[in-house]
Parts: C-alpha cells; structure tokens; sequence
C-alpha cells in the first residue's frame, strides 16, 4: 500500500493513540522511528535515521569490544558535542529522502560509525567526546525530521525503546523539543 518497513506498529499506534492527536510515538531501537499522528485520520510514519545501533557500534569500537552499550549515558555524559561532525552526519542522503522511507544497518551500522571515527581522526576527539557527539547526532536527526515532515508539529512526544533508557539521548530530545 505504498509504505515499507513494519506496517503493523504505526496501525497499533493509531488504534490506541488516535484520540492523542497530534502526537508523536517515537521508538529508539536500533534504528529510530516514528509514527505521527496528526489528526484521527491523518498517519504518518517512518524511520527518522539511527538509533542505539550507531551508539553500541561506537562504544563498542572506542572500548576496544569491552562494552557494547554507554550504559545511562554515562561515556556521552563526560564528552563535549562536536557540532561540525553533527551537522556532517545530518547531510546523509538518507535525510533528503522523502517519506516513507526506512533504514537500517546497512546505513548507519558498525561501518558508518567506524568511517566517521576515521574520518574525523585529525581532530582527536575523546572516546567521551564521540559518544556524546554521535548521542547529539541521533538526537538531532529524530528531531530534525519532525520539522521536516509533519505540517502540524506534535503537542506529545511518547518515546519508547532501549533508547528511552539513555538519559543523555533523552535530555538531548528534550533540549531540541523545549516545548
């Protein structure tokens, strides 16, 4: 029916939270994706970019494969946000997609994340200055697609997923969307 990815969530979503409108169910998983609602019969959803799996890949290869997650933030809440590399991450093809759109690992999996920290290398960034930078990154791509895809922005944001769990990828949510 012209959409992609898993269908039946965002159906659920409207089913259970049409009555919320406008309201964003936002999931951080591996990958982020939203579902939107903008009225009881207006359904937007999609994958707005990466999730946990850029951050696992990243502390992952920054711990030398001791850690596979930045348990509560902790690694990003020590860093200092590189917005250069930020604003970088954003001008990936997949953002100037139109919707529907999906991703996953072939994107934004363990070789993005070791490209970047190739690619960056000259700046010498802490292992705690790319957690918190790449936190940033999915942070603003979430936040990012709100303005660019819905005509009417969301009065809730209901966030779920293992990415729900990062106090540091919450507070970055939180401090794009004051609100």
């Amino acid at each position: 029916v012209g959409g992609q990815g898993a269908p039946l969530v965002p159906f659920l979503d409207h089913v259970l939270f049409a009555d919320k409108s406008p309201i964003a169910l936002q999931n951080i998983g591996g990958i982020a994706n939203v579902t939107f609602i903008g009225s009881s019969d207006k359904l937007v959803a999609f994958d707005t970019g990466p999730g946990n799996m850029l951050l696992d890949a990243a502390i992952n290869i920054l711990s030398k494969q001791q850690l596979s997650y930045d348990e509560n933030g902790l690694w990003a809440s020590k860093g200092t946000v590189h917005p250069e590399i930020v604003q970088h991450c954003l001008q990936h093809p997949y953002f100037k997609q139109k919707v529907p759109k999906t991703t996953g690992r072939a994107l934004f999996g363990a070789h993005y994340a070791q490209d970047l920290l190739r690619q960056f290398e000259h700046l010498s960034l802490s292992q705690y200055d790319w957690m918190a930078t790449l936190t940033a990154f999915v942070a603003t791509s979430i936040v990012q697609s709100y303005h660019q895809v819905f005509s009417i922005f969301p009065a809730e944001v209901v966030v779920s997923g293992g990415g729900a769990l990062n106090p540091q990828l919450m507070a970055q949510i939180a401090s794009l969307l004051p609100n």
